[in-house]
C-alpha cells in the first residue's frame, strides 16, 4: 500500500505490518475468486464460447460417453471450456466466501491492535471490517440455508448459470425472452458480481484511510501535559 509505519511504536508497528501483509493477500484473493466469477460469465453471455455444444452436452457436468464423445473441433474446444467452468465457479463460490470470512477476522485483529495501541484511525478500521462483513452477506449463497430466500447470493454454479442461460440466450436458442427476464439475468449473474468486487473495494478503500491517520497520529508531537 505504500505507506510507511516506522514511525509507529515498534512492537504495533510490526503487529500492523503483519496484519497488512495477511490483509492485503486475501484481499487480492478474494477479488480474483469474484473476477473470475465474472469472466465467465462474460465468456458464456458475450463471447459465446459454449454455444457450438448441443443442450445436452452443455447441461450434463460429466464427460460423453461413446457417440456423444466425438465433437468436431469447434465442440471439443467449447466442452473443455465448459469442463473449466464448471470446476473454476464451484471452487469460487466457496473460496471467495471463505477467504472474506479470514478477511474480515483479519481486519477486526487490526482494531483491536489500533485500539490497544492508540494508534489512531480506529473509526475507518472499523469502517473497513463492518464494509467486509456486508461483502460476506451478499457473498453467502443463502439458498442453501433457507427454502426460498429473497436474494440468493452475488455467486454462483455452472448448473445456475445453466438454467438461467437456456431461457435467455439466443445463441443457446432461447426465443420470445421478455425484457424483464433478461434484466433479471444480468443482474443476477454480471450486477451483483460487481456489486461484491465494489464492497470489496470498499473495505480495501477504508483500511487504507486508516493506516494513513496511524501515520500522521504517529508524527505529531505528543500533547504538552
Amino acid at each position: 500500500m505504500g505507506l510507511e509505519m516506522g514511525t509507529l511504536p515498534t512492537e504495533y508497528s510490526e503487529a500492523m505490518r503483519s496484519v497488512r501483509v495477511a490483509k492485503n493477500v486475501l484481499w487480492w484473493l478474494t477479488a480474483l475468486a469474484i473476477a473470475i466469477q465474472i469472466a465467465v460469465f462474460v465468456l458464456v453471455a458475450f463471447v459465446g464460447v459454449l454455444n457450438s455444444l448441443s443442450p445436452e452436452a452443455r447441461m450434463a457436468t460429466s464427460a460423453p460417453t461413446g457417440d456423444a464423445a466425438v465433437f468436431s473441433g469447434t465442440q471439443d474446444q467449447a466442452y473443455y471450456w465448459k469442463t473449466v467452468f464448471v470446476s473454476a465457479l464451484d471452487a469460487t463460490k466457496f473460496l471467495a466466501v471463505a477467504f472474506s470470512i479470514l478477511l474480515a477476522l483479519t481486519l477486526l485483529m487490526s482494531v483491536n491492535v489500533a485500539m490497544i495501541g492508540r494508534l489512531g484511525g480506529v473509526g475507518a478500521m472499523m469502517g473497513a471490517f463492518f464494509w467486509t462483513l456486508l461483502l460476506i452477506g451478499f457473498l453467502t449463497p443463502w439458498q442453501h440455508i433457507f427454502q426460498q430466500p429473497p436474494f440468493n447470493g452475488a455467486l454462483f454454479e455452472y448448473k445456475d448459470l445453466y438454467s438461467a442461460s437456456y431461457r435467455i440466450l439466443h445463441g443457446w436458442g432461447a426465443a420470445d425472452v421478455s425484457r424483464i427476464d433478461t434484466i433479471v439475468y444480468y443482474v443476477r449473474f454480471l450486477l451483483c458480481p460487481l456489486v461484491a468486487f465494489l464492497l470489496l473495494l470498499m473495505s480495501h478503500l477504508r483500511f487504507r484511510s486508516s493506516c494513513q491517520k496511524m501515520v500522521v497520529a504517529a508524527a505529531m508531537p505528543p500533547a504538552p501535559r
